[in-house]
């Protein structure tokens, strides 16, 4: 193996363990206090497709 082979390798492993550290963090950030009461209005998810949405899955 090649030494810029091996850097490539290292640093897309970096890239990859940042992105799961943050998303675990993210999930385990609380909604604060003043976003808790929210509510979605249906026309802003009327036209959005994303059928996996939390927020769709909520409205019904």
């Amino acid at each position: 193996m090649t030494k810029e082979l091996i850097i490539a390798i290292v640093a897309i492993g970096l890239l990859v363990a940042v992105f799961f550290v943050s998303y675990i963090l993210n999930k385990k950030t609380p909604i604060p206090k003043e976003c808790q009461d929210l509510k979605i209005e249906a026309s802003k998810c009327a036209a959005c497709q994303n059928k996996l949405c939390s927020l769709r899955k909520e409205e019904k």
